[in-house]
């Protein structure tokens, strides 16, 4: 499943490189999130193969892809962004990742973008079980870390839901993604859904994806997105976490690492302005500055509405987070 909005200029190149996957039993869709640029008329010209789900209007990645998914029937579903190019053995590869244990709920891959730097891929929990993804915190030792862990077999907390597969009889049972996240930490929440509910999310380095980023919902430094991330994230854990566990995780994140970690990104961007080093990328930064209130605001908007989701998670539990903690850790920070 291909997720489009506006993206008529990627989907030559995504589509074409799908159609020549080595896989034999595939269906492709699109989902066309309510596009103006005539994406759905190109796709039903030039690719007659492809199945076309129409949306009126954008209804947001989770959404769209939730009534997607759950309108087809298969074995597998794999969710891949327009912005994409896979390659031929793209498909067969998450395939037999997954068919290599019941017990796998997830299967993603080498993510690489076009500068050949890589952004996204499997994300892992730190040994204390604080946070996911160094990443976020946008750590240089960290990056390194997990630039590794593209070179290995490994299980993970989530995989990036640019190029993914997922179990569809799990995704079923537990729900896919969370429609209220609108995108941004939907995967996340998902992967650690997944392990909640006694599956594992699995990640292979045996094929990659070009991706270009950002093509649809922007870039993910916007002030924007680092405020629905932000609020995504702590849904998560809200969601997730054991009860015992949100007093020692969830309260030193929201009152100790985002408050240091906003006057750090401040600090070191102005320093960084003043040395001259990467001046439209730090200057570009400073439109996040502070972007932490507006998220700690909605995040106790909707608070309400995450603990109700969080009675239905809890209620599949088949797995402690300290045992999900000790499978999917990475020491990276």
């Amino acid at each position: 499943m291909i997720l489009n909005f506006n993206g008529l200029p990627f989907l030559k190149n995504c589509l074409d490189s799908v159609c020549r996957s080595s896989y034999p039993n595939l269906v492709v869709y699109l989902i066309d999130n309510g596009s103006a640029d005539g994406s759905c008329d190109f796709v039903e010209s030039k690719y007659p193969g492809i199945r076309v789900i129409r949306f009126e209007r954008n209804t947001g990645f989770a959404k769209a892809y939730n009534a997607a998914v759950r309108a087809i029937e298969s074995d597998y579903v794999v969710l891949l962004n327009n912005d994409t190019q896979v390659e031929s053995n793209f498909i067969e590869e998450l395939v037999e990742k997954a068919e290599s244990d019941s017990r796998v709920g997830s299967v993603g891959c080498r993510i690489v973008q076009l500068d050949r730097s890589r952004r996204y891929g499997p994300v892992f929990f730190t040994g204390n079980g604080l946070f996911i993804g160094p990443l976020f915190f946008g750590s240089a030792i960290g990056r390194r870390a997990v630039y590794s862990t593209y070179e290995m077999h490994t299980e993970c907390i989530a995989n990036c839901a640019a190029a993914v597969l997922y179990r569809k009889t799990l995704i079923d049972m537990i729900e896919l993604f969370d429609a209220d996240f609108w995108s941004d930490w939907e995967d996340h929440d998902l992967g650690f859904r997944i392990c909640v509910a006694g599956a594992c999310n699995l990640y292979t380095p045996s094929t990659r994806v070009l991706h270009r980023g950002a093509a649809s919902f922007g870039p993910v430094d916007s002030r924007r997105r680092v405020v629905r991330m932000t609020r995504n994230m702590l849904f998560t854990y809200v969601k997730n976490y054991e009860t015992r566990n949100i007093p020692i995780r969830l309260f030193p994140l929201l009152f100790c690492i985002l408050p240091y970690r906003e006057i750090a990104v401040i600090v070191e961007n102005e320093l960084g302005l003043l040395s001259g080093r990467d001046v439209p990328r730090r200057q570009k930064l400073r439109a996040t500055y502070m972007a932490t209130a507006p998220a700690y605001w909605q995040f106790i908007r909707g608070l309400k509405r995450v603990v109700e989701k969080r009675q239905l998670v809890q209620r599949l539990r088949r797995a402690s987070d300290k045992d999900i903690i000790r499978r999917t850790s990475k020491h990276l920070i």
